[in-house]
């Protein structure tokens, strides 16, 4: 997988390079270079989730989350140190892709004891499904083990909620950089920011639940205990942010960006409960995708795809973009609530 990653990352990267002019232009950017930057990063993007995903599927979620923070600490220490040493924005980006990088080379690291080399043999004591390092399958015919085929399969669906799970994380603040002012792309951002603390808060719970909502159902198990305490643990203490940030927006606002940001007051208000409805529902999506009921994905996607195209066509104010997204997310919200809750889950593994 990672060969074929490594293949794929690159032409991902060649083509991303070939329309980095018009994703400059788009955005309003000054120079292509920040653009190509970015696709190093879009590189590293195909080939590290084969790493993360092996410690998750192994639910080994102590070196899932060291490689978590290596990534975090490492861009922010070196773009925080570029930018403090004049670099600006040059300095922010390679911070990003210097932090991927690190992390990257540390996930080998981690998964360094089941990497699998021809002509070795070895084994993994108490794992005698898999292969460690110098390992080689009794059968010359990798193929006969590993199908790379299903992964693909399953990965399509994968990719499609992951993408929409991005839409109101990160594509908003490009339609709004694309469609108003600098000032109002500020502003807006500035709220973003704190929403997104909202949603990357309990990121954690799907990232553990999901392994184990496979591994439930691989074994014909119940699995809406663990759906229950999912959303359990994922709406307290995002609802809890939500309502401390709805109560003192101009406070957070004004201490970390300052008084000129004190506009951006009535969206935080509206931008927390957008994100508080919307991990919600994300715990709906990777335990359906977890269960292969690739029809409720198909569904968001969807959802998805309606929800850009109402904010481009609708987008006279931020706010009114703003209530687009809180409406249609608490709009899904209600609908995977009704739908997952009301399958029947015995039926299904019996």
């Amino acid at each position: 997988m990672i060969k074929q990653m490594l293949l794929l990352g690159f032409i991902g990267l060649l083509i991303f390079s070939i329309f980095s002019g018009f994703i400059a232009d788009f955005l309003r950017l000054d120079s292509v270079t920040l653009v190509l930057l970015t696709g190093i990063v879009f590189f590293i993007s195909w080939v590290q989730p084969v790493n993360l995903g092996t410690m998750q599927g192994l639910q080994r979620f102590k070196h899932f989350s060291y490689n978590l923070i290596v990534q975090a600490g490492a861009k922010f220490i070196v773009g925080a140190g570029l930018v403090i040493l004049g670099f600006g924005i040059f300095g922010a980006i390679w911070g990003l892709v210097l932090g991927f990088i690190v992390s990257l080379l540390v996930s080998f690291y981690l998964v360094r004891d089941i990497i699998r080399f021809r002509n070795k043999t070895t084994t993994i004591p108490g794992n005698p499904g898999y292969y460690g390092i110098n390992d080689e399958p009794a059968n010359d015919n990798a193929d006969s083990i590993f199908q790379v085929k299903p992964i693909y399969e399953y990965s399509f669906f994968v990719f499609l909620a992951v993408a929409c799970i991005t839409i109101p994380t990160n594509i908003d603040i490009l339609i709004v950089k694309h469609f108003f002012s600098s000032e109002e792309t500020a502003h807006y951002t500035a709220a973003a920011i704190f929403g997104k603390m909202i949603f990357f808060l309990p990121i954690g719970i799907t990232r553990v639940m999901y392994p184990k909502v496979v591994e439930g159902y691989a074994k014909k198990a119940i699995t809406k205990g663990l759906l229950n305490r999912s959303l359990l643990y994922t709406g307290l203490p995002t609802g809890l942010l939500v309502l401390v940030l709805w109560m003192f927006p101009g406070f957070f606002l004004e201490i970390f960006f300052g008084s000129n940001y004190l506009v951006a007051k009535s969206l935080l208000q509206l931008y927390g409960p957008m994100m508080f409805f919307f991990s919600l529902t994300t715990v709906f999506v990777y335990y359906n995708l977890a269960r292969n009921r690739y029809g409720f994905v198909c569904l968001f996607t969807a959802y998805t795809v309606l929800e850009l195209i109402l904010v481009w066509m609708y987008h006279s104010s931020i706010m009114l973009i703003l209530q687009i997204l809180l409406l249609m997310t608490v709009l899904f919200f209600v609908i995977g609530l009704i739908s997952t809750h009301l399958y029947n889950e015995e039926k299904e593994v019996g």
